[in-house]
């Protein structure tokens, strides 16, 4: 078993303190949570419910009064709990096929939960560690694949980091969101018959701000929601297996997740981890993009240009503090990519970004873009600024954990976003990392070489597809070999490094792929 933390959990840590003073101020409650049949009372799974979930699914978007101000024994305390409604397998067969899916049909139907529970956010440089509130979707399957059977963990992709556009405020059933991504990937683990709770990363709301693709932070709220699930469910629900699937930056969190699980912790075994399209090229990478040094990098596109502010932003608020996130910005537009970046999802982000800027040098200082634009791609780290991020770029790639869960890649021949040559990166990394410290964790490369990162194609389209619709299947059997001694899936199509007009790829030079 991986590490447990101190048993003293529960929702008894409503009776005092104030983590609003703790976390900020205390974040308003959406207007509505899924659809109507959602927040239809659920009668299925209550059987295996150890705690009583009585808040309505708004009130779990809201810092409960009388927290105590947290310490890292309370890491994955649920303090809200809220039944969501159940959907039939039929329901949840046609939302998964509405998104592209191409698996049989999906057996089983869900109890849906909402809960908030502790976790510890990202260490800070004086060694503080701060806590947080992470939200999840929860799914308890009316037909599990086995009686007792493992809990999955579903790593959504970037959605923004606005407090609307945390996943698990979505309607489940609707597709043709921004949603989709996270869905494809939550929808057919949980009517395969898993329990499935996909987290929305710490920052969602509760006063605070969401660190997107920051190793830590992520890593933090997918492996304390193991232990969120330890409390909700009775014991003997589950065997005590874990396993991590991702998608994107949730390909990234669930790396992070088995790099850091035995160091911070998880309730019970980490056994596999799927990561499907990750971003796992350099952290230096988004230094690299500020600026266009000698000429040598394409300009940076506006999409692009949202990733790169979302990035800086998100660090700034999390590791600096509250307000600091635009520091790295120049003063004429900090309050607009503030209110842009706290309001606006990631499907509109990119337009509202072009509308102030068509490249960094538009919205960041030319001190700080110069520095640390410098740094990135060199290495000569001159002043606070490039010092700093530095250190961040390399903290968002850890090494894996050599003796840890397996790891499968996933990733798409004809994907535009993390391209074949930026996928190299990634895999260059983790065999580079496994060669100079060898151990037990084995590493597997797959393309699906049709597959791109993220739209869909539609149900029976010969049109290349996402790779979390075109691999659900192969997943969800990968999972059962590996955890119930199910037949394993025919081997996934390995990764050879070669492109379809047999050149190699390679991962780009400029920045160096090291951290």
């Amino acid at each position: 078993m991986m590490t447990h933390l101190p048993a003293s959990r529960g929702l008894a840590l409503l009776a005092s303190g104030a983590l609003c003073a703790l976390l900020g101020a205390c974040s308003a409650a959406p207007s509505s949570v899924g659809t109507s049949a959602e927040r239809a009372t659920a009668t299925q799974g209550t059987d295996v419910l150890a705690l009583g979930c009585t808040d309505s699914p708004s009130d779990v978007y809201v810092t409960p009064d009388g927290l105590p101000p947290f310490t890292p024994d309370q890491r994955g305390n649920v303090v809200r709990c809220a039944p969501s409604g159940a959907l039939s397998a039929s329901a949840l067969d046609t939302a998964a096929r509405a998104l592209g899916y191409e698996g049989p049909t999906l057996t089983s139907g869900a109890s849906i939960y909402r809960i908030a529970y502790l976790t510890q956010r990202a260490t800070l440089a004086d060694g503080t560690v701060p806590g947080g509130i992470s939200s999840a979707i929860v799914f308890l399957p009316d037909t599990p694949i086995a009686s007792q059977h493992p809990l999955v963990v579903a790593g959504h992709g970037s959605v923004g980091i606005a407090n609307a556009c945390a996943p698990s405020l979505g309607d489940v059933q609707a597709s043709g969101t921004f949603l989709d991504d996270a869905h494809s990937v939550a929808i057919p683990l949980a009517g395969y018959g898993y329990t499935v709770i996909m987290p929305d990363y710490a920052g969602f709301g509760y006063g605070a701000t969401t660190g997107w693709l920051l190793s830590e932070d992520e890593a933090h709220s997918l492996l304390d929601s193991t232990f969120a699930m330890q409390q909700l469910l009775a014991p003997g629900s589950l065997t005590g297996d874990v396993v991590m699937v991702g998608h994107s930056q949730g390909g990234h969190a669930v790396l992070s997740a088995q790099a850091y699980a035995s160091s911070y912790g998880i309730a019970g075994n980490l056994v596999g981890v799927v990561a499907e399209a990750p971003l796992w090229f350099a952290g230096r990478s988004w230094g690299a993009a500020l600026t266009d040094v000698l000429g040598l990098r394409p300009t940076v596109s506006v999409d692009m240009l949202a990733y790169v502010v979302q990035y800086f932003y998100g660090h700034g608020e999390v590791y600096d503090g509250a307000g600091h996130g635009t520091d790295m910005l120049q003063s004429s537009v900090q309050g607009e990519v503030r209110s842009m970046l706290t309001t606006s999802c990631l499907d509109t982000l990119s337009s509202q970004i072009g509308t102030i800027a068509q490249h960094p040098s538009d919205l960041f200082s030319g001190t700080f873009d110069l520095s640390v634009a410098t740094c990135a791609d060199s290495g000569v780290c001159l002043g606070g600024d490039a010092s700093k991020w530095w250190t961040r770029f390399h903290d968002d790639r850890p090494s894996l954990d050599p003796n840890g869960a397996p790891v499968v890649l996933i990733h798409g021949g004809e994907d535009a976003t993390v391209t074949p040559a930026y996928a190299q990166c990634g895999i260059d990394k983790i065999s580079q990392d496994l060669a100079q410290n060898p151990g037990s964790m084995t590493a597997t490369f797959c393309v699906d070489p049709l597959a791109i990162h993220g739209a869909v194609a539609g149900p029976g389209s010969d049109d290349a597809a996402g790779v979390t619709r075109r691999n659900a299947d192969w997943i969800n059997q990968w999972i059962a070999a590996q955890t119930l001694g199910a037949a394993a899936p025919a081997a996934c199509s390995p990764w050879t490094g070669i492109a379809a007009d047999g050149s190699a790829i390679s991962c780009p030079s400029l920045p160096p792929n090291q951290d």
